[in-house]
């Protein structure tokens, strides 16, 4: 049942409803009814964000032990794939999907459900998520995540100090 309400949800999300936005404002750049040459070129952030999606929830799938684990602060941490380079490869791939949509549209409206997106996951989702993960391990993700030049500890270090948190379940972080 996750997988089909996966597959309608993330199309409606990023798909549909930006086309649908789209309807309601001038589309500039397009002229007759076509896209012009900078609205087409748009396409590649949103097939790049696109694949990411879908990259990064095969990951979660077979990283899970039963398939899909749909918990905000899943028993496993990913280190691989997208996640070797972003905390939050699902949430940047949203925002590049939808600022390729307000640019092959040209619609302002777009334009603000990409603003809405940015700062929810920026102020909402994200703290809430590095919370509960905190909660979860009980170290401060700030002395795993790598801020400019410097290097976080190794991925060994994480598990060590995810063991001695007395909130954390026996064997409840998995590094994979």
């Amino acid at each position: 049942m996750v997988p089909i309400n996966w597959g309608v949800a993330l199309p409606l999300g990023h798909v549909v409803l930006p086309w649908w936005i789209s309807l309601h404002s001038v589309r500039h750049g397009w002229s007759g009814g076509l896209q012009g040459g900078w609205n087409l070129i748009a396409i590649l952030p949103v097939s790049a964000g696109l694949a990411i999606i879908v990259w990064a929830l095969g990951l979660h799938f077979v990283s899970a032990e039963q398939g899909w684990e749909l918990e905000m602060t899943p028993s496993y941490l990913l280190v691989r794939g997208p996640y070797r380079f972003t905390r939050n490869p699902m949430y940047v791939a949203a925002i590049a999907i939808w600022f390729g949509w307000t640019v092959f549209y040209g619609s302002a409206l777009v334009l603000v459900g990409l603003a809405v997106i940015w700062a929810a996951v920026e102020f909402a989702v994200v703290p809430f998520e590095e919370r509960r993960l905190e909660l979860r391990i009980g170290v401060n993700l700030g002395d795993v995540i790598v801020d400019g030049d410097d290097i976080p500890p190794p991925i060994d270090s994480f598990e060590v100090c995810a063991r001695h948190v007395y909130q954390a379940e026996a064997d409840s972080l998995t590094r994979i």
